[in-house]
């Protein structure tokens, strides 16, 4: 549980892991900001499914060969529908991203159930005859033939992956010596609410039945959904401990003032102060390099960009 290391440690255990060793090495003794933990943010995610709709989805993932010659079954997250856009939304805030989505094998069986016990359900309005007909037999012949069956309603279901912007409204802290995550949620917001009505209106135009996030339900607790998770070591502000865990490098205050550990440096998710409204992957390597480029200038070490990247190291330069 201790680490050595003679110029640097660089901190890059994701957002959960970093925060929890800052919280941990705090209680050891260490000198940090009182902030760590502090205002994290689940990037504004939402999730959402499109029931039973006119068109076949193949959103389920499956490990029959055969199936998936005739029906293969795309990746998550190969299309996206940009809501950033400065004519679409002026302010930066109200910006948002949707991306489609699968499921693996191992929760096939268990969506019918989720999709029957969510709240919420809006069923689309002006269904002809031949079309609500139409959604019963789709949703029998499911129930008999499994959730692959071309014309059933699971396989007629898209799932919606949204990136918006929340208010950093999560803390983590240590309970009893463990982790403890608290999400104060992002669907109560109107930003997420008018989303969730777009929602509702594009699934309406494609005859599918909305589905908001069953895990905000009452009936499983109102638990938060984020696969990114940011901040708990937040950069600051103001260059001091007072409103920020680490400085623009990544580098971690000895408290409340400016002064910093310079070997003790963040390069992951948990210094974004803030959602980010879309994946944030780009953003959290962007910054590690230019923290790992700048420290480097900073030591007078060189980093040879010509080799390989499987290779890249950093060397000093030669004293003549």
């Amino acid at each position: 549980m201790w680490v050595q290391a003679r110029e640097f440690v660089f901190l890059g255990a994701g957002c959960l892991g970093t925060t929890e060793i800052l919280l941990r090495s705090r209680e050891y003794g260490v000198p940090l900001s009182n902030r760590v933990g502090m205002n994290m943010s689940g990037n504004g995610d939402i999730l959402a499914f499109g029931y039973n709709g006119e068109k076949t989805a193949n959103a389920i993932g499956t490990d029959n060969e055969e199936y998936l010659k005739e029906h293969p079954v795309g990746p998550t997250i190969s299309g996206i529908i940009d809501m950033r856009d400065e004519e679409v939304s002026p302010h930066a805030r109200d910006g948002y991203v949707i991306e489609e989505g699968a499921v693996p094998k191992a929760l096939a069986h268990f969506l019918q159930v989720m999709y029957d016990f969510t709240p919420g359900h809006r069923i689309p309005h002006g269904l002809g005859l031949l079309r609500r007909v139409d959604e019963l037999v789709s949703r029998l012949t499911g129930d008999m033939l499994g959730p692959w069956h071309q014309d059933g309603a699971l396989n007629r279901t898209m799932i919606y992956l949204i990136m918006s912007h929340d208010a950093n409204q999560g803390n983590l802290y240590l309970n009893k010596n463990k982790p403890s995550l608290e999400f104060r949620g992002v669907e109560h917001s109107i930003h997420v609410k008018q989303i969730n009505n777009l929602l509702k209106t594009a699934m309406g135009k494609m005859g599918a039945e909305y589905i908001p996030n069953p895990f905000t339900s009452r009936q499983m607790g109102r638990s938060e959904i984020s696969v990114h998770p940011l901040g708990g070591a937040d950069m600051s502000p103001d260059g001091t401990g007072l409103s920020g865990v680490t400085n623009h490098l990544g580098q971690l205050f000895k408290g409340v003032g400016s002064e910093v550990y310079e070997g003790l440096v963040v390069v992951d998710g948990a210094v974004i102060p803030s959602s980010l409204g879309v994946n944030p992957f780009a953003t959290i390597t962007a910054l590690a390099e230019r923290t790992i480029q700048t420290l480097a200038v900073q030591k007078g070490w060189e980093i040879d960009y010509t080799l390989p990247k499987s290779n890249v190291c950093l060397r000093k330069p030669i004293d003549h």
